[in-house]
């Protein structure tokens, strides 16, 4: 255990010299505060000793005597355990009483190390390197394995100047140049030189264009580009031949085409034909997708043939092993379904906070549940948080819940969601294809499907 002989100093502020100026001042609060931190460190690495020397490196009966003693500690100090408690969350819980979102943060962090197999000499070094407490409640599950929801702030800051560089590609060329004359009683502030920057403008029915100003500041930019992005993704669909007529005559075309396309060597074809492939597979789910109707695996394999089909098939059956497994509600979790119903019934008929203690509670079950069995995660809506607001809106919830709080119930997605889910993710792959080269293609595929169409309606 850490030797602490000498305690930061609490600063007073009472009377007009207690520093003799505010550069002193700042220089001696950043000492404390350096002070507190360290101290602070030093006492979560005393507390996970404390838990090793007592809890861990013991024998089962040594451990059993201590676990009364946490208990007896725990109830005369009126702090709430349950069968599920670990005797590490109960020690932490005696030391630090009065906020039971750091408690678990706390508990979090310890859990990780012991995963990881820390040992208590180990904990400082390895918590400074990990990036501190919050680093280490984002970065890892308590079972020490890496956070899949993590995204560091360097990765944010990649996949977005990613996004910006292709959104720039995708706009290089000017589609229209409006005259400087156009704009000369507008009384714009000039350009020494070309200057990129967002138009504030309104599109008119008739065609023409106002332009109500300008702003070049760099992030506005930046951020018109990615939405252009989405909005382009979000509305824009590939280019698609004449209108095909549900006739046997295109049925035996499609299939005819998804055969010889399937049967083909992919590496022996040429850059022209795999554009082509892809112009026409784009068209076809495309189509697919604006049809409100349900889409039949049937369909989709007549259409797009056996690959395609096949995926999508699979997809349709983890949902609905999904579904099953997350119906089964295991009983590790069943108190804290009660504690959330029973916050949630007083929610309801209550218009004040009255209510937000009993979603403290039942975060702080959940919490100690998920120490005991963090694959447990895997049933809940969300990522468990320590510092969860405790509301009826942002606590965790089961993925099967009816809850209009609940959030991407995976139990809800029906059978026709993962259909077109898995279609939207091949249009997707398929749109990876230059845009350009993929709408010439859909013209040289449009020309020749129609003799497809000629020939086979005359066979």
């Amino acid at each position: 255990m850490t030797n602490k002989n000498q305690a930061p100093q609490a600063i007073s502020f009472a009377g007009p010299t207690a520093f003799p100026s505010l550069t002193h001042a700042i220089t001696t609060l950043q000492t404390s505060f350096e002070g507190a931190h360290k101290a602070l460190y030093e006492t979560l690495q005393d507390i996970y000793a404390t838990h090793h020397f007592y809890s861990v490196n013991v024998t089962a009966e040594e451990r059993a005597k201590n676990r009364v003693v946490l208990d007896e500690a725990c109830k005369a100090a009126e702090i709430g355990t349950t069968p599920q408690t670990t005797d590490l969350h109960k020690l932490v819980k005696l030391v630090v009483k009065t906020n039971s979102q750091l408690t678990s943060g706390y508990v979090h962090v310890f859990s990780v190390a012991s995963a990881l197999q820390k040992t208590p000499d180990e904990f400082l070094s390895w918590l400074s390197a990990a990036g501190g407490i919050e680093a280490v409640r984002k970065k890892f599950r308590a079972d020490g394995k890496p956070n899949p929801n993590y995204e560091s702030g360097s990765k944010r800051g990649k996949n977005r100047a990613d996004k910006i560089a292709s959104a720039r590609n995708a706009l290089q060329a000017t589609r229209c140049v409006i005259a400087a004359s156009a704009l000369a009683n507008a009384s714009f502030e000039p350009v020494k030189e070309p200057t990129e920057c967002v138009a504030i403008v309104v599109r008119n029915p008739d065609g023409s264009i106002g332009v109500k100003g300008f702003v070049s500041k760099k992030s506005v930019l930046e951020s018109a580009y990615l939405e252009h992005a989405v909005e382009q993704a979000e509305t824009e669909t590939p280019s698609t031949a004449a209108p095909q007529e549900h006739s046997s005559a295109d049925e035996r075309a499609n299939v005819a085409g998804n055969e010889a396309i399937e049967t083909a060597h992919t590496d022996d074809l040429d850059a022209d034909t795999k554009r082509i492939i892809a112009a026409d597979q784009q068209a076809k789910i495309a189509e697919m997708l604006d049809d409100p109707d349900d889409i039949t695996i049937s369909k989709i394999r007549n259409t797009l043939g056996n690959e395609i089909a096949d995926r999508t098939a699979d997809a349709v059956r983890q949902v609905k092993k999904m579904r099953e497994d997350v119906n089964a509600v295991p009983s590790e979790l069943q108190h804290y379904l009660s504690l959330l119903k029973s916050a949630d019934s007083v929610a309801n008929t209550s218009s004040g906070k009255s209510h937000d203690w009993r979603y403290e509670q039942a975060l702080e079950e959940l919490g100690q549940v998920l120490e005991a069995h963090p694959l447990l995660a895997d049933y809940l809506d969300r990522p468990f948080d320590a510092e969860i607001n405790p509301n009826q809106e942002d606590i965790p919830r089961l993925k099967s819940s009816r809850s209009q709080f609940a959030k991407g119930s995976s139990a809800m997605i029906t059978s026709q969601d993962a259909v077109r889910h898995a279609l939207r993710h091949e249009l997707e792959s398929l749109c990876g294809l230059d845009g350009a080269d993929v709408k010439a293609a859909a013209i040289t595929l449009a020309n020749g499907m129609r003799s497809v169409r000629t020939y086979t309606a005359h066979a």
